[in-house]
């Protein structure tokens, strides 16, 4: 568990990661939410409050079993977001904002097709998880796609 300013953050990676793995996807979630907290936030998160976010790293049949239920898609996805404020959730003092679950397995084997190497594909998922949980949505149409994947390389690109 780690804080970037009043998010305090649960990385839960059940043996899935090498430390070195564990350390791109720790920074690259800082980079990111460093970088989402300066912008005018889409979640207008006020700053005296206190928020969570999870972030797990699931094998791919777990991750291929979550995406049939939730998406009714057959097959494991690279990351899926789970994101408490589109569940109508009540702001409170300690708000958890959602999950974002990650499929190391699902980013190595797709990481040549995006000229990655596989800990640069841990990063690109855990951004783009995370982008989601912040509101970003590239399936609402070309402009929040140019917008999401814009912010989303600037993200990595910092790193």
């Amino acid at each position: 568990m780690f804080k970037v300013q009043n998010l305090e953050v649960t990385l839960k990676s059940n043996d899935l990661l090498t430390p070195a793995a564990t350390r791109k996807v720790t920074e690259a979630i800082k980079g990111c939410l460093a970088t989402l907290l300066k912008k005018k936030n889409r979640l207008k998160l006020k700053k005296s409050g206190h928020y969570l976010i999870h972030i797990e790293m699931v094998a791919t049949p777990k991750m291929a079993k979550i995406n049939k239920i939730f998406r009714g898609k057959d097959g494991p996805t690279d990351v899926l977001t789970f994101a408490r404020w589109e569940a109508g959730m009540p702001a409170l003092p300690l708000m958890d904002l959602g999950d974002v679950l990650v499929a190391p397995e699902v980013g190595r084997t797709q990481a040549a097709r995006f000229e990655n190497t596989y800990l640069q594909e841990l990063q690109r998922l855990t951004v783009h998880g995370l982008l989601h949980l912040f509101g970003y949505d590239h399936e609402l149409g070309p402009k929040e796609e140019k917008e999401m994947f814009g912010l989303q390389e600037r993200i990595l690109e910092a790193l």
